[in-house]
């Protein structure tokens, strides 16, 4: 009499057995929040944070142009340039020559070609394209902030550029030259 009966041996295995395959499977769960932690910290979180876009909703009334008497140094060449304007009082800065006949506007250094660090400008925000006659034409890449020139949204359609436009890629605001086009220009302060 001193073995316990079969049926009493199988119910405390099946037990034992339960218990283990429950430890694993909370210890693999835990592993598994850890690494996940881990990456987060380590790559997304970065990312996030590098890729996270402030919307910039400006009002868009003229307020942002440049002062009518401002003045801007650019070499002796037919290039075309971007100028950006610095501050609230839109201080002309460094022309950033145009160079390709297509290229992408934003914030991203590994997928753009003329770079902003705003965080108001998106990742990708735009993309000027030079047309076979020698225009240029404006896309928005679907920015979170918009892209405006003269104070009009670029929507779908692509937007024709005129020498003297005001471009604005969120809060970064830069004005378009184009000495091929500079018979072409824009008046961004009418005659009164």
């Amino acid at each position: 009499m001193g073995q316990n009966p079969w049926f009493l041996g199988a119910p405390l295995t099946l037990g034992i057995l339960v218990l283990a395959v429950a430890i694993v499977g909370v210890a693999l769960f835990l592993w598994s929040r850890r690494s996940s932690k881990i990456l987060s910290r380590t790559d997304s979180g970065a990312s996030a944070a590098r890729d996270a876009t402030l919307v910039f909703r400006a009002e868009h009334r003229g307020s942002s142009l440049p002062p009518a008497n401002f003045v801007v140094s650019l070499p002796d060449d037919e290039g075309t340039y971007l100028i950006p304007l610095e501050g609230d009082a839109g201080t002309p800065g460094e022309p950033i020559s145009v160079q390709e006949r297509s290229l992408y506007i934003g914030r991203d250094k590994a997928r753009a070609q003329i770079v902003f660090a705003d965080p108001s400008v998106s990742r990708l925000h735009a993309r000027l394209v030079e047309e076979v006659d020698g225009m240029f034409m404006l896309h928005d890449e679907g920015s979170a902030s918009g892209t405006f020139v003269n104070d009009e949204r670029v929507d779908l359609q692509p937007r024709h550029l005129h020498s003297g436009d005001l471009i604005e890629f969120g809060r970064q605001r830069v004005i378009f030259h184009s000495a091929a086009l500079f018979g072409d220009v824009a008046s961004l302060h009418p005659q009164d």
